[in-house]
């Protein structure tokens, strides 16, 4: 498939498809695409004698390996972090960029994340994607972030996208392709497993 026929939703699609046959994870693992995954806490003070408030923003990942940390049936409910006498001390609020009535997601606890872009990104989107990984990678240390770019990859690809475990190219989704993309999926999920043993 030509780059100028392939977008990014189409991507994913694909490569979801091909790696979900590969078993690369077991339960309680998933692999799924457009995964709300929290990459900021904001603390927002209170008027009134309400408690202040903690919003959780999340990002939809292109790919993502994941642990359930929200389920999607509870993503509009109300939560509380409460002292000893049951009392409120902080109104948790959970923000996504999905818009209403879009799909909802279970929310992940992010072990590897995969960024897909068709053709060579801008100056400007590399570096929002690497502040992107930056941001992710403060509330998930753990988390391993690959930039795979479908087509070639200019130089300062790799300059301004410090903040990546890895960026891969793809130039087909053969078996070969997927094969060598399923080798190192497991090889960063294994790295961030071993690294979430050691915090």
């Amino acid at each position: 498939m030509s780059e100028n026929k392939l977008n990014e939703e189409q991507l994913s699609k694909d490569l979801i498809t091909k790696l979900k046959k590969k078993d690369i994870v077991k339960e309680p693992f998933s692999l799924e695409a457009e995964v709300p995954v929290p990459y900021q806490h904001v603390y927002l003070p209170s008027d009134s004698e309400q408690p202040p408030k903690m919003e959780i923003w999340c990002y939809n990942q292109d790919i993502a390996i994941f642990l359930k940390l929200i389920d999607k049936n509870s993503i509009e409910k109300k939560y509380f972090i409460k002292d000893n006498s049951n009392q409120p001390l902080v109104d948790i609020q959970i923000q996504s960029d999905k818009k209403k009535g879009e799909k909802k997601f279970d929310i992940g606890l992010p072990y590897v994340i995969i960024e897909l872009k068709v053709g060579q990104p801008t100056t400007h989107e590399i570096l929002a994607y690497n502040q992107k990984c930056a941001m992710i990678k403060t509330v998930f240390p753990f988390c391993h972030y690959i930039f795979l770019i479908y087509g070639e990859i200019a130089p300062r690809t790799y300059r301004y996208g410090v903040n990546f475990d890895e960026i891969i190219k793809m130039k087909n989704i053969d078996k070969k392709e997927i094969d060598s993309l399923e080798k190192k999926i497991i090889e960063h999920f294994a790295q961030a497993r071993d690294m979430c043993k050691n915090m």
